[in-house]
């Protein structure tokens, strides 16, 4: 979705407009503020070429219509993505414009030796071919990732590591706060998390939220915005992780998703610290001034906290005693600064090596950009509350409004496999217990048996 889309919580979940998490939003808005310089135009795919859906006569047209073809992509090298990197590769083959990848990652534990063979090699390999005959480098996240494509047989000229492009908004400069020096239990706190994560994360973050009153968890999953909006419950019992809408969390209305990226920054610009595994979540933070804890989780996270030099802590440092006010007081929160300028300018440079104009092509610094311009004229919608936490009529209205329109995005697709699997990518993960009873009939009326 553009940045400059405002859609409605329904809209988002039923078509799935950021790809599954929110945190594809901040990547990309980064990305269009850089590249929207006076007199370029950048339209939107909505993922319709890695989900398929792009046909021959509509490539004919972006091949007449456009110069360049920008793909920002985050952990797609990974066994579960390969189907859509395949779709994604078979439509960049059939380009004859530009085709240029603005960062892209492995999925992998920590400490991997990402020169061992993978499940996806093969087609790894076949896309950044593809890539490179439209481009002069091919953009990756971090250090591990350029080994591993050049262990796949691709040159160091043909590879860069250029970190996460979210980081760059600001251009050679990040507007970040100091910690609170009185920062304690009554401080002002951005909590993330997310569900495939280690029990030391899990166990730490709840006992920051049992032990500090003034926090919001912001989760990002598309299946947490079914849950936050109209109570549909995230995964079974039993998860230290908050699941249900019956959650503590919830019901005291702790918990914003948001819709946009705008009222992300805004929002998290107000606390005094970020804290939690969630990658980007903590950039909307860092956007905003506000400092940032990143608890590193994976092999993923761990090549952009060091290519970033992100202030984090591994899980694997987690102790039960491990204590948050502690770790503040310790850690420096602008080591990010030490390496930030020339990992900008190394951008930028990839950028122009592959003859992509951007508004950083002369200055470190811009404002009053044409993407700035344009989002100020925008009034975005309002971050969701959690459905447990509404007064009835919120609850009706939400009702009123999303069922219908479930009922009639159900109606328009068609019934075969295609439909299927669109139907699946509208509500990944269902529930098929005592409490899911009513997802279960909808999949029923959907067509598939018990």
């Amino acid at each position: 979705m553009s940045p400059f889309d405002n859609f409605s919580a329904t809209k988002e979940i039923l078509e799935d407009t950021f790809g599954g998490n929110a945190g594809n939003m901040v990547y990309l808005y980064s990305i269009f503020r850089i590249l929207m310089t006076e007199g370029t135009e950048i339209d939107l795919d909505y993922y319709r070429p890695e989900r398929g859906q792009t046909s021959s006569r509509e490539i004919d047209e972006i091949n007449e219509k456009y110069d360049l073809y920008i793909i920002p992509l985050a952990d797609a090298f990974r066994s579960s993505f390969v189907p859509s990197l395949k779709r994604l590769t078979n439509f960049v083959e059939k380009l004859k414009i530009r085709v240029v990848v603005i960062g892209s990652g492995m999925k992998i534990p920590m400490g991997e030796d990402v020169t061992e063979a993978h499940s996806y090699d093969k087609e790894v390999k076949r896309f950044a071919k593809a890539v490179l005959k439209r481009s002069a480098i091919f953009g990756v996240r971090g250090e591990n990732t350029e080994k591993y494509l050049k262990n796949l047989g691709f040159s160091g000229s043909e590879v860069r590591a250029i970190g996460c492009p979210s980081l760059y908004f600001h251009g050679s400069q990040l507007p970040l706060r100091s910690v609170p020096q009185d920062f304690g239990k009554q401080s002002k706190l951005i909590v993330t998390n997310s569900m495939i994560t280690s029990a030391e994360i899990h166990e730490f973050m709840r006992k920051i939220t049992d032990s500090f009153d003034n926090f919001v968890f912001v989760p990002q999953l598309r299946r947490e915005l079914n849950e936050l909006y109209y109570g549909m419950p995230y995964r079974a019992k039993g998860y230290p992780y908050p699941i249900n809408i019956s959650d503590k969390i919830f019901r005291a209305g702790k918990a914003r998703f948001f819709l946009n990226v705008p009222t992300w920054i805004e929002h998290n610009s107000k606390a005094d610290l970020s804290v939690g595994p969630r990658l980007h979540g903590n950039i909307a933070s860092m956007l905003g001034g506000t400092p940032s804890l990143i608890l590193m989780k994976d092999g993923r996270m761990q090549e952009l906290v060091d290519f970033h030099n992100l202030t984090h802590i591994s899980m694997n440092d987690l102790k039960p005693d491990t204590d948050l006010i502690d770790i503040v007081h310790k850690s420096d929160f602008n080591s990010i600064n030490s390496v930030h300028e020339a990992n900008f300018r190394n951008f930028v440079d990839f950028l122009k090596e592959n003859r992509v104009a951007s508004i950083y092509d002369d200055v470190d610094h811009a404002e009053n950009t044409p993407f700035d311009k344009r989002i100020k004229e925008i009034e975005f919608n309002d971050p969701v509350i959690p459905y447990s936490a509404c007064d009835m009529e919120e609850i009706i209205k939400r009702c009123n409004e999303f069922f219908p329109a479930q009922e009639k995005y159900i109606n328009g697709l068609h019934r075969d496999s295609a439909y299927k699997r669109a139907y699946e990518r509208f509500m990944p993960g269902f529930i098929t217990d005592e409490e899911g009873w009513g997802h279960k009939f909808i999949m029923k009326r959907a067509g598939y048996k018990e």
